[in-house]
Formats: C-alpha cells, sequence, structure tokens
C-alpha cells in the first residue's frame, strides 16, 4: 500500500499550493521581460538566463513568504484538519524552487533542438522517482513522496541548467546571482513604467 486516504489529501494540497507558487514565479519573469521577447528573438540566451535568474528570485521570495504564512494559509482556505499539509508543503519548495529553470530554460533547449537530450533526462528522472516512490512511500508516508518529488525537481533543474551553460558556455552562478548590469536593467524598466 502506497499511503492512507488521509496522506493523499494532505499531499494534494501541498502539491496545490506548490504548483501555483511555480506558476506564479514563472508568469512574473515572463512579464518581466516581455518587451525583451517582443525585440529579440525569443530564443536570444541571454533572455533565457535573465528570465530563468527572474523566475529563480521571485521563486526564493514566494517560498519565504510561504514559510512564514503557508500553514496559516492552508488552515484558512482548507480548515484546521489539513494543516498537516505544511510540512509536505515545506518538504516540496526547494524542488519547486529549481523546477522553475527546467520550464524557462527546458523551453530554450528544446527550441534549439536538444529535445532527445531533454527528454533521456527527463525519463531517467521518471523511473527513478517512480523507482524511490515505491521503496520509501510505503515506509515513510506522505513525507517520502513529498521529498522525492523536491528531489527529482531540483535534479532536473540543475541538470538543465548544467546543458544550457555547457552549450552556452556560460557561467552556471549566473543563474543565481544577479549581475550588477541586470539589476539596473530592472529597475531601468520598473521606474520606465512610472
Amino acid at each position: 500500500k502506497l499511503g492512507t486516504h488521509e496522506e493523499l489529501a494532505y499531499y494534494s494540497i501541498s502539491v496545490a499550493i506548490a504548483n501555483s507558487l511555480w506558476m506564479v514565479a514563472a508568469s512574473i519573469g515572463v512579464v518581466v521581460f516581455s518587451n525583451a521577447s517582443n525585440t529579440i528573438s525569443k530564443y536570444n540566451p541571454s533572455n533565457v538566463q535573465k528570465l530563468a535568474l527572474i523566475s529563480g528570485i521571485i521563486s526564493v521570495v514566494a517560498a519565504l513568504a510561504i514559510l512564514l504564512i503557508g500553514k496559516y494559509l492552508i488552515v484558512l482556505f482548507f480548515g484546521l484538519p489539513y494543516a498537516k499539509s505544511y510540512r509536505l508543503l515545506i518538504a516540496l519548495l526547494p524542488g519547486i524552487m529549481f523546477g522553475g529553470y527546467f520550464r524557462i530554460i527546458g523551453a530554450y533547449l528544446n527550441g534549439i533542438g536538444l529535445q532527445l537530450e531533454l527528454l533521456v533526462v527527463v525519463l531517467i528522472i521518471c523511473i527513478a522517482t517512480t523507482l524511490l516512490d515505491l521503496i520509501f512511500i510505503p515506509k515513510f508516508g506522505a513525507i517520502a513522496a513529498s521529498i522525492i518529488s523536491s528531489l527529482s525537481y531540483m535534479i532536473i533543474g540543475i541538470i538543465t541548467i548544467l546543458m544550457f551553460a555547457k552549450k552556452q558556455n556560460c557561467n552556471v552562478w549566473e543563474f543565481f546571482i544577479p549581475s550588477k548590469s541586470l539589476i539596473r536593467e530592472i529597475l531601468t524598466k520598473i521606474s520606465w513604467k512610472h
């Protein structure tokens, strides 16, 4: 048996909230750089890197907010019995932050013809995730599912960053630490809108 119905309910809530976090971060990143995508080819590696970095920063901020108020939101929207979903959500957060990189960079890598390489990576990670779930969920329950999913998202995010860095010959840290020029560009865009 792979867990109880109760654990499945807790896990479903944590996944729904985590996926919302993922979508919000990606959407905000797209909006911030919509002008760039309208004027420059969407396959411009510089734009992809900027978008991935901004999405990553937004994900970190959103994850910190979830850490602070996530339990209260779960209780508010789902009721006190579902407060146990919070620990599952916390376990998913690292993976969700890295998973956003896969969404953005993966689209770029697909666009430049690396579909097969990405497919192989995704299939290997899916098979490994399934096997680990089958081994650990019966013994540890929903927390195992959350941790395994988080690790899978993190690994696929890191692999896509490494694939991009190798293809574009860039520094991996540029996906995590904004340059001064990017900070100036963002501030200029924000001030220009006002």
